[in-house]
């Protein structure tokens, strides 16, 4: 037997009726994109041109953004395939990850900007710059362990090849 089940989601306006009644919690009145000359002043709510800045900017994000760095990535990999010059490969790689992060510094910078003024582009630069920071943080500990196995690996073959410390040198 089949049993059937469904979910019904209702969402009901009801913003126009209780605007009146409820302040809110910030204690403005003005509605959101209120005429504020776009600063974001005590007085208001957000402008129209930062509403639509912030939309725009989210929407690149979701379904801009990841399409183009899959193609770029693509590309690149494909470069040691296409020349068999994995150094090129390399330099490519390193370009586009110092580019990503310039383009993500000015990312961070322009959502603090639209939504927190010059303090929020500070926190934004700030924000992405610690991100930065702790990411080679972790590359330099994949790489100190690296290090430290690759020389255990060498020094265990050393061994048993008999060139290790504790064999007598003669066989």
């Amino acid at each position: 037997m089949a049993n059937s089940r469904y979910v019904e989601i209702v969402i009901r306006d009801q913003t126009a009726k209780d605007k009146e009644k409820k302040k809110p919690v910030s204690g403005e009145s003005q509605p959101l994109g209120g005429d504020n000359d776009g600063q974001g002043s005590a007085g208001g709510g957000i402008s129209e041109s930062r509403v639509a800045a912030a939309k725009a900017l989210m929407a690149y994000n979701r379904f801009g953004k990841p399409y183009i760095q899959q193609i770029v990535s693509h590309d690149i990999n494909m470069t040691s395939l296409q020349t068999g010059a994995e150094e090129l490969q390399q330099r490519e790689q390193h370009i586009y990850s110092l580019a990503s992060q310039a383009f993500d510094m000015g990312e961070s910078i322009a959502v603090g900007a639209l939504t927190g003024g010059v303090w929020g582009a500070v926190a934004g630069a700030l924000l992405n710059v610690a991100g930065t920071v702790f990411t080679h943080i972790q590359k330099v500990q994949t790489v100190n362990t690296e290090k430290t196995l690759e020389s255990l690996g060498m020094r265990l073959t050393d061994e048993r090849a008999g060139g290790g410390i504790a064999s007598s040198g003669s066989r």
